[in-house]
């Protein structure tokens, strides 16, 4: 045999391709998997694998020239290495401590898994209770906006009706549609008195406007204005009246203003009538409801 620092013998080389070619056939699985190390806990399977590793360093003959130059005083084997026990002393010996540790991961991990299923039920059931406050808000929302509406369209209903309401905007705006029939019929005095108006349309309307605004809840104000204005339809109506009073006895037919049929109260809450055109010019008589406002302040009006 050579000495210590010769290379390694012929059964040496056999030996180790032999582990390495063991280890090339486990590649695929972790040599320090705990499943591997709790199968060599058994003596039997440990023994069996020490025997064939050992079987397969040990040479096939003995090597007369290591034992003589051992007994000459060389290197002597190496002496068998002292490895405390881990299992001393402990009172839960390894196999059952790694037993009941995987036993109780497994079932924590169990729990776990129990735990997420339901905690996801309740995810769900969370979502879908959001979804119907969600579903509440809204109804909620629309049936508080359907009672003021009711509630606003109900007080309101007596005092500013739509029809009615836009014969009053009408009146007070810078637009006033010409009717060359009602023109004609009128003698030159009031001819004159009309064509003075249309001159001054937008002055008067500033002005009405203006003071309509001044006066906004005067009580005084109010109460005149709705005689005036009863006053004044009462004798626009009268001739209307009086020719529908003598239809069955008068051959001649009734005049446009007579043949206008009289609406009921919802639809005159409803809608503006549009079967005598007051629709029709509706952007005219908005911009002249819009025009600048002229200043009516007196000089010594201290509210101003």
């Amino acid at each position: 045999m050579t000495d210590a620092g010769s290379p390694l013998t012929q059964e040496a080389h056999k030996a180790i391709a032999a582990l390495i070619a063991r280890i090339a056939v486990q590649a695929k699985e972790d040599p320090r998997s705990i499943k591997r190390a709790s199968e060599l806990f058994e003596g039997a399977v440990r023994a069996d694998a020490l025997h064939d590793l050992l079987t397969d360093m040990v040479p096939s003959a003995i090597d007369i020239e290591q034992w003589m130059d051992w007994l000459d005083g060389g290197l002597a084997p190496a002496p068998v290495t002292k490895l405390a026990d881990p299992d001393r002393n402990h009172k839960i010996k390894a196999r059952g401590a790694h037993y009941s540790a995987v036993r109780n991961r497994d079932a924590l991990a169990r729990e776990v898994l129990e735990m997420e299923a339901k905690l996801a039920d309740k995810r769900s059931l969370l979502a879908e209770a959001e979804r119907a406050v969600l579903a509440a808000d809204s109804h909620l929302r629309q049936v508080v906006v359907y009672r003021l509406m009711t509630d606003l369209s109900r007080h309101l209903a007596g005092v500013f009706s739509m029809g009615p309401a836009w014969t009053l905007m009408r009146s007070v705006s810078s637009y006033v549609r010409r009717d060359p029939g009602y023109e004609r019929g009128l003698d030159e005095a009031a001819r004159a008195r009309v064509a003075a108006l249309y001159d001054n349309l937008a002055e008067d309307s500033s002005e009405m406007l203006a003071l309509l605004d001044r006066y906004a809840c005067d009580t005084k104000l109010e109460i005149r204005l709705r005689g005036a204005i009863q006053k004044i339809l009462r004798e626009h109506h009268e001739p209307v009246r009086q020719e529908l009073a003598g239809r069955n006895y008068d051959a001649k037919k009734l005049s446009p203003q007579a043949k206008r049929p009289t609406r009921r109260t919802e639809e005159r809450k409803a809608m503006v009538r549009g079967d005598t055109g007051a629709l029709s010019d509706r952007h005219d008589v908005l911009r002249g409801l819009s025009i600048q406002g002229i200043d009516i302040r007196d000089a010594d009006d201290e509210n101003f």
